[in-house]
């Protein structure tokens, strides 16, 4: 979940079920600010879900005031600027966020966690928090926008990405069994669904 600044217009960057790729003109700037895992809810006092895949104006939270604020934002001419302004907006609005809910972060931790699918994540969160599965998946959806399931498939792809960065010496098949999947063709089964590129195809761009 991200908070941007983009052609003097704030907007929120749902959470992603599948990878985009953003085309910003040249000449453009973007500047960004990420929420800590399950917290972005409270910032918007709204289900998360309400985002999930989607590009929505900050205003449809914040109400009209938010084309003032982008405004101010975009006075400073850098993106460092921006980003100091934003930070501001954000901790003059801290007053009135409510406390952070601490079951988000705790379901976050366990998946992020945990790098082999035995026992299955529904599993593992139940017995380690006590709650259903029912509950669990209802909680999921509002922090995070997606289910528990969801949201290990996406850690467990990202860990394989950070691997990728940064190990070139394993072969796929070694990355795959590091990065919590069952064998390679695990791999490039969900590689392909959540970015649509085969794995070889996305360690190449990324040592680019």
């Amino acid at each position: 979940m991200d908070l941007l600044w983009f052609d003097g217009a704030l907007v929120i960057a749902g959470p992603d079920r599948q990878a985009k790729i953003e085309h910003v003109p040249p000449g453009k700037m973007v500047v960004g600010l990420q929420f800590c895992p399950g917290a972005a809810a409270n910032w918007l006092r709204a289900p998360v879900s309400d985002v999930t895949d989607a590009r929505v104006p900050l205003e449809h939270f914040w109400g009209r005031d938010v084309r003032h604020l982008a405004e101010w934002v975009g006075q400073e001419p850098t993106p460092e600027k921006i980003a100091q302004r934003l930070e501001e907006a954000l901790l003059h609005r801290l007053s009135g966020i409510a406390t952070l809910d601490r079951l988000p972060l705790a379901m976050f931790r366990i998946v992020a966690e945990t790098q082999s699918s035995s026992p299955p994540v529904m599993c593992r969160l139940s017995r380690a928090l006590d709650l259903s599965a029912r509950t669990l998946r209802r909680r999921a959806l509002d922090a995070f926008g997606y289910g528990p399931k969801t949201l290990d498939r996406i850690l467990r792809f990202q860990r394989f990405l950070q691997l990728a960065a940064t190990d070139t010496a394993s072969s796929l098949a070694e990355l795959a069994v590091a990065a919590g999947y069952a064998d390679q063709p695990h791999l490039t089964r969900e590689t392909s669904r959540l970015a649509s590129f085969t794995p070889d195809a996305l360690r190449t761009e990324l040592s680019r």
